[in-house]
């Protein structure tokens, strides 16, 4: 990891990561590297990377700051390009107060920032040992949290990257690796931030358990947000990785389907590299998709159709491979998870202990777990066969008692201890309103949406492997 850590800040040649990569790999974990070539490489790299300069790129690609041009020794330090450095630095707590108020005044002027170069090698330094992004929050997802630090409580921060309007997120198993096997998720929403489609479904978390790299792509009503393959080369090399590709795997949910379709109509990434393709929960858009699917060339042996509540509304054809999910059930299940992640990551204080009581009678596997191949593979649950056991049919059922349709969440006073729903929706567990305005302006989520979109994050694990 730090060897990747160097090479997205530039402090490592391409052919220098490229040469020492594999070797450094093939060590054991705890393994020191003793070879006199490769340390002296790397003490010549951490040395590199360390010196007080930010390339407008890393800037971009790892800070999320557009600088007009390199701040650092040496570099042009605009005027506007240093202040947006400060500001960077003493957010991340690399600036002090006296500091920030002195070299403002400074950087205005022209006059000389020591402190804010200083800053930068310790910015650069906190990014090297896994401390220096800011983490997405709240995190909605148990599985992506860990241990507090200035980054907040995201364990998967430092692996979690923007590339324009795309989410890049490099899981363990492929930060080991060069090659690069991709998974690009067309949203339909937001992919970056905790308020994002990306965490509501739980993305990262399940495709840290894999090895292919997660690239978001936004979604909007009436819009369709493509990708290109050079787009995806491009986001791969922004955060080190080398600029190829040697497979790719889709999925798209709801409205994010038309982004896929266009995509694929568009023949924007040749056929020969997709090798499945994922729709969930969009019969409604099917003609749309199959018109694209057409287009590209990929078989239809190689897509797959996860259907909740969509499936009045279309039909795919007998090629395709249709998977059906009770609506009711996956509903229960997604209150359940969410009601068990906001125990873990303790967003609610005091809890109340018949909701507690409610997702504590329904015996969920690990999030992961859920299958719909049947049979199930070893160590998997067949999400279906889970929802028909008679055994767990009284616990879905209490998960849905007070459910009902309100105009907003604030008519969900007094029931917000007791029903799972207006629980959820009282406490905002999937980060969609602001919590700074009344609850009365919050809009409300019906039973039905809610089955449309928490089944996603019990079978990313499925479409993400």
């Amino acid at each position: 990891m730090v060897l990747d850590r160097m090479h997205v800040l530039w402090g490592i040649e391409n052919a220098d990561y490229d040469a020492i990569y594999p070797a450094v790999v093939a060590l054991g974990p705890g393994t020191a590297v003793t070879d006199p070539a490769h340390l002296a490489l790397l003490r010549r790299a951490l040395s590199r990377t360390l010196e007080p300069v930010l390339p407008r790129e890393v800037a971009a690609a790892q800070y999320g700051v557009n600088l007009g041009a390199a701040v650092g020794a040496g570099q042009p330090n605009n005027a506007a390009d240093v202040l947006m450095v400060q500001d960077l630095l003493h957010s991340r707590w690399h600036l002090t107060n006296d500091d920030y108020v002195t070299e403002r005044a400074a950087a205005s002027g022209g006059g000389p920032t020591p402190e804010t170069m200083a800053g930068i090698s310790r910015l650069k330094a906190a990014t090297l040992a896994g401390t220096g992004r800011t983490g997405w929050a709240p995190l909605i997802r148990a599985d992506e949290s860990g241990p507090a630090g200035p980054g907040g409580t995201d364990r998967l921060a430092d692996r979690t990257f923007t590339y324009g309007e795309f989410l890049v997120f490099v899981p363990a198993g492929a930060a080991a690796s060069l090659t690069n096997h991709v998974h690009v998720f067309f949203s339909a929403a937001g992919v970056i931030g905790g308020s994002s489609h990306v965490e509501h479904h739980g993305l990262r978390g399940a495709a840290d358990a894999g090895s292919q790299i997660l690239i978001g792509v936004r979604g909007e009503e009436g819009r369709a947000f493509t990708i290109s393959l050079q787009q995806i080369v491009d986001a791969l090399a922004s955060t080190g990785r080398p600029a190829t590709v040697s497979a790719i795997t889709m999925s798209a949910h709801s409205r994010g389907n038309a982004g896929l379709a266009a995509t694929l109509r568009r023949r924007l990434i040749p056929a020969s590299l997709i090798h499945h393709i994922t729709i969930l929960d969009a019969n409604d858009q099917a003609p749309t998709i199959l018109a694209g699917i057409r287009a590209s060339g990929v078989p239809l042996s190689n897509v797959t159709a996860d259907i909740v509540t969509t499936g009045q509304f279309g039909t795919f054809p007998a090629g395709i491979r249709t998977r059906s999910m009770d609506p009711a059930a996956i509903r229960a299940i997604g209150y359940a998870r969410l009601i068990n992640d906001a125990q873990a990551l303790s967003r609610v204080s005091p809890f109340p202990p018949a909701i507690a009581a409610l997702a504590a009678a329904l015996p969920l596997p690990a999030r992961g777990s859920f299958t719909t191949a049947n049979p199930a593979p070893s160590g998997k649950v067949n999400i279906n066969a889970f929802t028909r056991d008679p055994t767990h049919a009284a616990a879905l059922r209490a998960l849905r008692t007070g459910e009902r349709r309100v105009s907003d969440v604030g008519a969900l006073a007094g029931s917000e201890e007791r029903s799972a729903y207006a629980f959820i929706e009282w406490n905002d567990l999937l980060n969609l309103r602001n919590p700074n305005d009344p609850r009365s302006t919050w809009r409300s989520v019906s039973p039905g949406i809610y089955s449309h979109h928490l089944f996603v994050a019990e079978v990313a694990g499925e479409t993400l492997a």
